[in-house]
């Protein structure tokens, strides 16, 4: 795989930030004690 492709660079950009947005959600719902 060509690490320096834009499509591999904004595939891993949008796996981390996807990842980032999931634990965040995760982490305020067990915070507000909702159902997680």
């Amino acid at each position: 795989v060509d690490v320096s492709t834009p499509r591999f660079i904004n595939g891993i950009g949008i796996y981390l930030v996807n990842k980032n947005v999931l634990s965040q959600t995760r982490a305020n719902e067990i915070l507000l004690g909702l159902p997680v």
